[in-house]
Parts: C-alpha cells; sequence; structure tokens
C-alpha cells in the first residue's frame, strides 16, 4: 500500500502531468523515437564513441558530454592468503567548450585492514583497438587476448597481465546487441552500451604489486576478473532532441547506479551475472532495473525486466553521499539461451556486504572536478531451479558500485 501511495505522489511517475507521457503534458509531442546511437562491432575493444564518429584516430568528432570508460575489477591474494580489491579504470570524458580528456585509475584495497592505496593521471588514449592509455610511468591496454596494468607511482606500483575470455554482449532483450536504455519512460533515452569480459588467471611471468614501500607477491592462481567497457550517450546528436527543456530531464532525474558484478559457483561450475537498477535520485524511483547472466566463452542470457525483484534490507545502508543498500535480496527468471541451457531457471540471491566494507574511489573528470563512486567488495548466496529439477545452491563474490550522475560529483581536494 505504501509503495503504491509513492508510486502515485511521485513527480515524475505515470500518474503526475509532469511525466513526459501523461496527455496532459505540453512537452508529450517532443517525445522521441527510441534508437540506439549505432551497431556494437561484434570484435575489438576499439572506442566506440570514435567509431560511431567516424574516426578511430582521434576523440574529435564525438559530441559532448558523451562518455566511455574500460573499467575492471579485480580480487586476488598474496602468499600470505591476503585478499585485495584493485580497480583499474580508463576513462574518456567529452568536457563541452573544452573538448576531450582521458583519465587514468588505479584503486588497491587491502580487504583485511581497509587501507587504500590510490593513482590518478590524465594521459592520451589511443581510441583504435589496442584501447591504449599511456602517461608517464602508466600503461593500461589491451595487448591481444591479454589487458596489461603497468603502472609506477609514488605510493603504489602494480604490474598485472591478465587473460580476458570472450566478449558478452548485454543489452535489453529484444533490443539491439549491446545496447540498454536507461530512461524508458521518459522523454529523453539514455543509451547505455554494454560489453563485459571475465578472467580467472593472470599469465604474467611475473607479477608484482609495491604499496607504499612494501612489496606483496600475488598469487597468479587467485586473480578474479570483471571487465567491463560502456559508453553513455546523452547528447543532443544521440538522443534525437534538440530543446532545452527535453535535455532538462536529465537534471531532473540525476540517475543513480548501481551496479553488481559476481561471480557464482554451483559444483565447481560457474557463470557471471550482471545485475543493474538506475533510479532517480531525487525521487528515489526506479527508472531502469537490468540482469544478465553470461559465461567467458561469451555466451549471454539477457533476463526480462519484469521477472526482476529487487528489495533492500532494511537497516543495512552503507554510509556515503549515495544511499545504497549494505544487503540486497535478488530474484528473477533466466531463460535458456545458447551456451547457458544448464543456467536457466529461477534465482534467488543474497547479496550482502560486511559493514564497513565499502569504499570511495574518486574518478577524475576534469580538475578539480571528479566522481566520487562507492565501491564495496560482496558475497552472494542463495540458489537457482532449473526447469523440473531439485533447487541448486549458489555462492560468489563480487562488486558493487554506486554512481550517481550528478550528486556523485565533488570538489577533489
Amino acid at each position: 500500500m505504501k509503495g503504491r501511495l509513492l508510486r502515485m505522489l511521485d513527480p515524475l511517475g505515470r500518474f503526475s502531468p509532469l511525466n513526459p507521457r501523461h496527455r496532459l503534458n505540453p512537452l508529450r509531442s517532443l517525445v522521441v523515437t527510441r534508437k540506439p546511437p549505432g551497431d556494437v562491432p561484434p570484435l575489438g575493444h576499439a572506442s566506440l564513441l570514435a567509431r560511431l564518429y567516424g574516426d578511430l584516430d582521434s576523440l574529435d568528432l564525438v559530441p559532448a558530454p558523451n562518455m566511455e570508460w574500460w573499467w575492471q575489477t579485480l580480487e586476488v591474494k598474496d602468499a600470505d592468503e591476503n585478499e585485495y580489491s584493485i580497480i583499474s579504470n580508463v576513462q574518456i570524458f567529452g568536457v563541452p567548450l573544452s573538448g576531450w580528456v582521458a583519465q587514468g585509475t588505479i584503486a588497491v584495497r587491502e580487504v583485511s585492514s581497509g587501507r587504500l592505496w590510490a593513482a590518478h593521471t590524465r594521459g592520451s588514449f589511443d581510441p583504435s583497438d589496442t584501447a591504449r592509455f599511456t602517461a608517464s610511468g602508466w600503461r593500461l591496454g589491451f595487448q591481444g587476448d591479454d589487458y596489461i596494468v603497468d603502472v609506477e607511482a609514488e605510493d603504489l606500483e602494480l604490474h598485472l597481465k591478465v587473460r580476458l575470455g570472450q566478449t558478452a554482449f548485454l543489452g535489453d532483450p529484444g533490443g539491439k546487441q549491446g545496447w540498454y536504455d536507461l530512461n524508458p519512460d521518459g522523454l529523453v533515452p539514455i543509451w547505455a552500451s554494454y560489453r563485459s569480459r571475465f578472467g580467472h588467471r593472470n599469465d604474467a611471468d611475473s607479477t608484482k604489486m609495491r604499496l607504499g614501500s612494501r612489496g606483496v607477491d600475488l598469487q597468479r592462481d587467485t586473480l578474479r576478473s570483471r571487465f567491463d567497457q560502456q559508453s553513455l550517450h546523452f547528447s543532443p546528436r544521440d538522443v534525437g532532441a534538440l530543446s532545452l527543456p527535453v535535455l532538462a530531464e536529465g537534471v531532473l532525474l540525476s540517475p543513480q547506479w548501481l551496479w553488481y558484478h559476481v561471480r557464482l559457483e554451483h559444483d565447481a561450475e560457474h557463470v557471471n551475472l550482471m545485475l543493474c537498477k538506475v533510479i532517480n535520485s531525487h525521487t528515489g524511483s526506479t527508472m531502469k532495473v537490468a540482469a544478465a547472466v553470461c559465461d567467458d566463452q561469451g555466451n549471454a542470457a539477457l533476463v526480462e525486466s519484469s521477472s526482476i525483484v529487487f528489495t533492500a534490507v532494511k537497516g543495512s545502508e552503507l554510509r556515503g553521499p549515495s544511499k545504497a543498500p549494505g544487503k540486497l535480496n535478488a530474484s528473477f527468471d533466466v531463460t535458456k539461451a545458447p551456451g547457458l541451457e544448464a543456467w536457466a531457471g529461477h534465482y534467488e540471491l543474497t547479496l550482502s556486504a560486511n559493514s564497513g566494507n565499502d569504499w570511495t574511489v574518486r574518478y577524475p573528470i576534469v580538475r578539480p572536478l571528479c566522481y566520487e563512486a562507492q565501491e564495496v567488495p560482496i558475497t552472494a548466496q542463495g540458489w537457482f531451479q532449473p526447469e523440473g529439477k531439485p533447487r541448486q545452491d549458489l555462492t560468489g563474490t563480487g562488486t558493487q558500485e554506486v554512481l550517481d550522475l550528478l550528486k556523485s560529483v565533488s570538489l577533489d581536494a
């Protein structure tokens, strides 16, 4: 009853004249045709923004304020079984009036102590298939199917060569491959491309990490990697609308992303899970829910949003600028897909973070602005039930990330 009342009172809900699809809204005629900006290529790691706008040698033709990122989260243990969470990120931003910038970020967190080491730099970026970011002491990018992380900074040194599996294309079921519309009920589509790859071993001859003055020997066979290449398209050229009132909808929405990336295991078999929820952070109303499972061979099963139910456990909220649950119950149905037939069925999962286990990673935009994303190592417990078969227990580990398009922007101290 309370939930229904909140939906009725939502200032942008379907009962409100402010809703762009309400028949009393004068902007109703401006609702645009939902059409993704282009095709997501079946191979390669090149910048989709550069590819869509015709120049893989530069980003000069890409309209602002679009952005794209190559984001990797890793779990690994050292020789003494201490656990580390590592994030590497290359992000390109379209900054109105000042052009394009490329930023690199490395963050390492020692799970037991909560200590954090981080390094950032602005650098140059090759938008072709190597997706290579370079700066003084920095080299991040692809070498075949390996992703290279070579960073030497004052308080942090990291050398990894991660072998990644095949690309899984995630997106809206029945839609164009690799595309999500994050604002399906609004005037303006917020198009997001989504490709994931997963790695579970390290092929480097030598794996090194230095935290401050302390060298750390990492166990290569403990490494788990989740790698996302995503782009966000909300320029007038991408959404097909030039009206300022239409574009102002983005400010009224203030989208907040809640992502989960989890490696689920059952009887020594595993599958990779992505869950996403986008809310209007002004009102708390849900804009989008999405889920998908995929394997290391690139097979993917997209989940119909109508089957997804997210329930935050009361009293588990994490600290930070954006409200986010520390424990979430999720249920959804996975239909049969080629290569993933054994993983079709109904899922019931609880995704949990230990108290105080969250950490903040700053992603620079352009001085002095940065995004502050909340990262949370999580565990998963639950089950799935294939049709006509008994329930199968599931466990897993992963990462939760919370990012608000407006409220997560801060001045870098």
